[in-house]
């Protein structure tokens, strides 16, 4: 399987790069003879951290940022780009300030 492997690296930051895979792969639904593994991306913190970087920059220090939503598995990524996007700006550009907020409605030993 490695050896249908190949590496497709970024234009903006040649630290991020996908993995490819030719073959046949079958599904329930489908067959296809790529398959994109976004593995690394997803789950190693030096990709993650990139891979956000790289998303930050599509954004300049105008664009006011409320909410970051993660699709399944993408939490890593998310987690770098909340400090891209949030914690690199002035505080201005944040419109949505809850983050050194507590909670006062826990009933103890909830979570």
């Amino acid at each position: 399987m490695e050896a249908n492997m190949q590496k497709i690296l970024a234009k903006a930051d040649r630290r991020i790069q996908m993995k490819v895979f030719t073959g046949h792969f079958v599904t329930p639904h489908s067959h296809i003879t790529r398959y994109l593994d976004m593995t690394t991306l997803k789950t190693r913190a030096s990709e993650a951290s990139a891979v956000a970087e790289t998303l930050a920059q599509r954004y300049s220090m105008q664009t006011i940022v409320d909410t970051i939503v993660c699709l399944d598995n993408t939490e890593v990524i998310g987690a770098y780009l909340n400090r891209h996007c949030i914690h690199e700006r002035p505080p201005d550009h944040i419109r949505h300030q809850t983050g050194n907020h507590q909670r006062t409605d826990r009933i103890p030993g909830q979570l």
